[in-house]
């Protein structure tokens, strides 16, 4: 579902999502406000992305929103994820938050005021918070990264973290493409009720799918 963000006190002016046509929003993820989804990208069931305050979150060309994942950035804090990444179930962004090209963002990990290097792999339930990470780093499972020395002292990703990051990429550009396939389809089949009985269907300026 795609919705306007509100007027308020500090923002006038309503900003509405703006969606690659490649991409595939599921009907039961939530987007609003000031959010640029670019080609390719797939946002699966029940993930939220919020920018209902004014600033903008960028998604970058095939990159992944698994089920449940949270983005949410506050007035002045912007979030910018990269192309080619993967953010896994139950994750939460929260501005102001930067990811590169190409990072895995694992189950339940969080990242707040932080940034993260090209290549990078945060494992899961991992919090980065009040840091920038660099290139190609590896985040392990249930770390708390809170302090720029824990950052510097990250080891490299490995081989397995880039075949892993590559799978996962895979997989949902094959089911993208999938759901992309199903929506034409389906489509198809309601030109052809309407054609066949004459009902008309209107848009909601106030929600959508994507």
């Amino acid at each position: 579902m795609l919705e306007y963000s509100p007027v308020t006190s500090w923002h006038d002016t309503e900003k509405y999502p703006v969606v690659s046509p490649s991409a595939f929003i599921h009907e039961t993820a939530i987007l609003i406000g000031n959010i640029i989804i670019e080609d390719d990208v797939i946002i699966h069931p029940g993930a939220i992305i919020r920018a209902d305050e004014g600033s903008p979150i960028t998604i970058g060309k095939g990159t992944n929103v698994q089920d449940g994942v949270i983005m949410h950035c506050l007035l002045g804090s912007s979030i910018d994820i990269g192309s080619n990444c993967s953010i896994a179930h139950g994750a939460v962004i929260h501005g102001p938050c930067r990811v590169g090209d190409n990072c895995f963002i694992g189950f339940n990990a969080v990242l707040l005021k932080a940034e993260l290097g090209s290549g990078s792999f945060v494992s899961h339930c991992a919090l980065v918070t009040e840091v920038s990470v660099g290139d190609n780093k590896y985040v392990p499972p249930s770390a708390i990264i809170d302090m720029p020395t824990k950052a510097l002292h990250l080891v490299n990703t490995t081989n397995s973290h880039f075949e892993f990051s590559r799978d996962v990429l895979g997989a949902n550009e094959e089911l993208r493409n999938g759901y992309r396939l199903q929506e034409r389809t389906d489509m198809k089949h309601v030109f052809s009720i309407v054609h066949n009985t004459g009902n008309t269907y209107t848009h909601s300026k106030k929600s959508g799918t994507g």
